[in-house]
């Protein structure tokens, strides 16, 4: 496998244990049907994220395919 694709996985992992672990520091204070709704609506906060950094990497890539910068023409 590629390093970057594994990189990639273990940060997503790490962001996930990380949101759990918010999520039970915040049930121990709170009550359950306070904090549930709030979890399960990180997607809602994520998925815009996600096609931003999406369509970003796809425009720096092609830009890196069409004006390369190792060219010597």
């Amino acid at each position: 496998m590629d390093h970057e694709f594994m990189v990639g996985i273990a940060a997503s992992g790490i962001l996930y244990m990380s949101a759990i672990w918010f999520y039970l520091q915040a049930l121990q204070t709170e009550e359950a049907s306070t904090i549930a709704p709030f979890f399960q609506a990180a997607g809602v906060f994520l998925v815009p994220l996600g096609c931003h950094a999406y369509f970003l990497i796809a425009g720096l890539v092609s830009g890196a395919i069409l004006n390369p910068p190792f060219c010597w023409w």
